[in-house]
């Protein structure tokens, strides 16, 4: 990995990873895509800072998530059933940050995925787009957008001890990173949406992987990614209900992203 994508990779927030983790949660139309449960509910997620620090302290991120809402939907393209992720942000500093992924749940491949910026007023201020079938070779099967790895928690094993490895694209110009997670035991949750019974999950950063195992950059590297405590719905299709950690690095303030609303467009 160059130096560039390693000072991406450490300015990256969790917060994108955690708006995937779709919560299971009320009562919805169960859609069966290859093999993932679906339904056509909205989850909406509020941050809540846990320490004294301001909620923007020395933290390394472009802007600051307070909400987010995140909804999932079966589309058809070229005789294919596909499923198209979608993830709206709103900031501390009044911008709207939208997420499309695209993902084949079939062949279990990641297609597109497009973000846009836009401020209170409507204007466009960026935007972005991935095409990862351009490179299969980088981006083959079982690689998840990093705003869009749920699906794996529906099959995996959360057996007290069990551990997960997943391969996460940032964006098609830099190689995939890996996050590992460890079943950690269960325990009760309360959030905004409800009480759940959860499993535990802790998640860290594979920066052996990142930079290569026998190299002492990745030991040095690897003090600097913040571990992190994931919670998971125990019943199935076990999907995330709150997620802890310092989201804009170390010297940031300690966050929680909790499962506040669960609700359908009228």
């Amino acid at each position: 990995m160059n130096h560039s994508a390693i000072r991406l990779a450490a300015s990256l927030t969790l917060a994108c990873l955690l708006g995937l983790l779709l919560p299971h949660a009320g009562s919805s139309e169960a859609i069966n895509a290859g093999g993932l449960v679906l339904d056509d509910l909205k989850r909406d997620y509020q941050v809540r800072t846990l320490d004294n620090q301001p909620a923007d302290a020395h933290d390394r991120r472009m802007y600051n998530t307070i909400s987010f809402t995140y909804w999932t939907e079966p589309v058809m393209q070229d005789g294919k059933q596909l499923i198209r992720f979608h993830r709206e942000e709103k900031t501390k500093e009044g911008y709207l940050v939208n997420y499309i992924i695209l993902f084949d749940p079939v062949d279990s491949r990641l297609i597109q995925a497009e973000r846009k910026i836009t401020n209170a007023a409507g204007q466009v201020l960026s935007s972005h787009f991935d095409n990862y079938t351009l490179a299969p070779e980088i981006f083959g099967k079982g690689v998840l957008h990093f705003n869009m790895y749920p699906v794996v928690f529906q099959q995996a094993d959360l057996s007290p001890g069990a551990k997960i490895s997943l391969n996460l694209a940032m964006s098609a110009e830099n190689q995939p990173m890996t996050i590992n997670l460890e079943v950690d035991g269960e325990e009760p949750v309360t959030v905004p949406a409800g009480a759940f019974q959860c499993i535990r999950l802790k998640m860290t950063f594979d920066t052996n992987k990142m930079l290569g195992s026998q190299s002492s950059l990745a030991k040095i590297v690897g003090y600097l990614f913040p571990s992190y405590i994931v919670w998971i719905d125990k019943t199935p299709p076990h999907l995330l209900i709150k997620m802890q950690g310092k989201f804009g690095g170390l010297s940031s303030a300690e966050q929680a992203y909790e499962l506040a609303k669960v609700y359908r467009d009228k």
